[in-house]
């Protein structure tokens, strides 16, 4: 049954209004879901989960067609400093921020760190030479 009293009522929050509103959830998800059909690497590529260091970060990798895609997800609700060990960093000299923030504060010797908010996350990527 549709909600007509409250914050949450029809006239309050409907597609008509979220489609206005660059921040709100139904624009946050298209952006998402366009996202994850424009990186092929997490439904085709090989994935392996990363040391975050931190149980409450989520770490992982895919690799596909000569792309690279570093995902690291905050679980926790407390913003975490977050450091990635990766293997092979000379091959990931040009990653680029696709989703969850601007920049890595610092990619080097292998080391990938930045500072995530509460159920943060950042997606970043390496394309091909």
């Amino acid at each position: 049954p549709m909600t007509e009293q409250g914050d949450f009522g029809y006239r309050q929050v409907n597609v008509d209004e979220q489609r206005r509103d660059e921040g709100s959830l139904l624009n946050w998800m298209e952006r998402m879901i366009r996202l994850r059909k424009l990186t092929p690497e997490i439904g085709w590529g090989a994935s392996r989960v990363l040391d975050a260091g931190q149980p409450q970060v989520l770490a992982h990798r895919c690799d596909w067609g000569g792309t690279t895609l570093i995902a690291v997800h905050n679980l926790s609700s407390e913003p975490l400093k977050v450091q990635v060990d990766l293997e092979d960093a000379d091959k990931l000299s040009r990653l680029s921020v696709e989703a969850g923030g601007e920049s890595a504060e610092r990619f080097q010797a292998g080391e990938l760190a930045f500072e995530l908010e509460g159920y943060g996350y950042r997606w970043l990527r390496n394309q091909a030479p």
